[in-house]
């Protein structure tokens, strides 16, 4: 295996692996709380905004920049004529991990150095949107 070309190639990497657990848990905290609070404090007096509240859920500045890398390359591969193979082959090989590299290849039907090429420039993507490149 070579070794990467960048210093940031391993962070980028690890944002678009971590990138589904991320967006689950951001919608995990998006979601209403619909049970009462059963506790023998009074409320406050102050007027609650929690439809805004869902609105600004944050994981962190570094991580919520991060998260947006992502999307914005995601959203840039969909509009590629074979942006949705692509997707794919990152899904098997970052996404679940169930596939490597050239096993990802044959089950996207393409070729090693296509996929490889798909890889990287999805990567590049990434670093560029979170301004490493």
């Amino acid at each position: 295996m070579s070794k990467p070309r960048y210093k940031w190639w391993s962070y980028v990497k690890w944002m678009i692996r971590l990138y589904p657990e991320r967006k689950e848990e951001i919608r995990r905290r998006m979601e209403p709380s619909v049970t009462p609070k059963y506790n023998a404090m009074p409320g406050g007096t102050d007027v609650s905004r929690t439809t805004e509240q869902l609105g600004l859920v944050s994981l962190g500045k570094t991580i919520d920049k991060e998260v947006e890398a992502v999307e914005r390359a995601i959203e840039a591969t969909n509009r590629m004529k074979d942006g949705a193979g692509r997707l794919d082959l990152i899904r098997l090989v970052l996404w679940a991990g169930t596939h490597t590299l050239p096993g990802a290849c044959v089950e996207c039907h393409v070729s090693e150095r296509t996929g490889r090429r798909w890889h990287t420039d999805f990567i590049h993507l990434v670093a560029r949107n979170f301004g490493l490149e």
